[in-house]
């Protein structure tokens, strides 16, 4: 007699509710992380940004490159 075993496709709900938890958590720290450099970078004088080859339109970019990749 021959068996077959099937795979279990099954997911657990703790296995999606923590896979949720964890990408909340990872999206809350890049946002403040991304905040904290935005506010660093606004706190910059306009010569600095001057000697940095950067402009006041360019400071989001540059926290949200920094953050999450280009």
């Amino acid at each position: 007699m021959a068996y077959v075993a099937a795979p279990d496709n099954s997911v657990s709900l703790s296995g999606i509710f923590g896979g949720f938890i964890a990408n909340l958590r990872r999206s809350v720290a890049d946002a403040m992380t991304y905040n904290a450099t935005l506010n660093e970078l606004q706190a910059l004088s306009a010569r600095e940004l001057d000697d940095l080859g950067l402009t006041g339109s360019d400071l989001r970019r540059v926290a949200r490159e920094s953050v999450y990749g280009a």
